[in-house]
């Protein structure tokens, strides 16, 4: 339902992330490879991509030199894929998936099902609900005091770019028969014209070969 929306998505969780700047803060559990404070050894992330992931998903690879692409494929296959965002609605797609790569994708399991957004019909409200969840569930961590700026502006900064997405879905759906309107009207008059161009308006044709003149 929404896979054309993976790419919009993915981009502006990018933006989020620091895209391709290299974080190394010693208080972020992702930046260590056993995924806790102090655990393992500072490896830091780079387009979001935690040490312990990248570890898994690209042993070989230094953090430095993760490129765009492989981000966009751990997005897809670890995060995007599992939290099954593309049958979501456009911009609760980005809402969920989003916080299932800040979070995990446990975490943004959790809260789609304790939500019961599942068989929602309103998208607007499901962001809106879904992302005070999230926020509520970031002030309950002990980093909330380090991170708690980034974590407020990104939960307030993903769900007005979910809301636009999901009006724009909207609106291209109540335009779609229109639309349809307009394409069908082209065609007709296409083949009226092509009728016009193969048939003699003065010399009437018998049934059948009118008919077969369409085919």
């Amino acid at each position: 339902m929404a896979i054309q929306n993976l790419k919009n998505s993915f981009l502006n969780t990018m933006r989020w992330e620091g895209r391709n700047s290299l974080s190394v803060n010693k208080h972020d559990p992702g930046n260590w490879t056993g995924g806790a404070v102090g655990k393992g050894y500072l490896y830091g992330s780079k387009f979001g991509v935690s040490a312990p992931v990248l570890i898994k998903m690209y042993p070989n690879v230094a953090m430095a030199d993760v490129t765009e692409d492989m981000a966009a494929a751990i997005f897809k296959s670890g995060y995007w894929d599992e939290v099954k965002a593309d049958a979501m609605h456009e911009g609760v797609d980005h809402c969920v998936s989003d916080d299932a790569y800040n979070a995990g994708v446990g975490a943004a399991l959790k809260r789609w099902t304790r939500g019961g957004f599942l068989f929602s019909g309103d998208p607007i409200t499901t962001i809106h609900k879904y992302s005070d969840m999230r926020l509520s569930f970031l002030e309950s961590l002990t980093t909330w005091k380090i991170f708690s700026r980034g974590w407020a502006a990104r939960v307030a900064g993903v769900e007005v770019e979910a809301i636009k997405m999901a009006q724009a879905a909207i609106k291209a759906r109540l335009l779609w028969p229109i639309q349809l309107r307009i394409l069908l009207f082209i065609c007709l008059i296409k083949l009226a014209n092509l009728l016009r161009i193969h048939i003699n308006p003065l010399l009437p044709l018998p049934h059948s070969v009118a008919v077969q003149s369409l085919f």
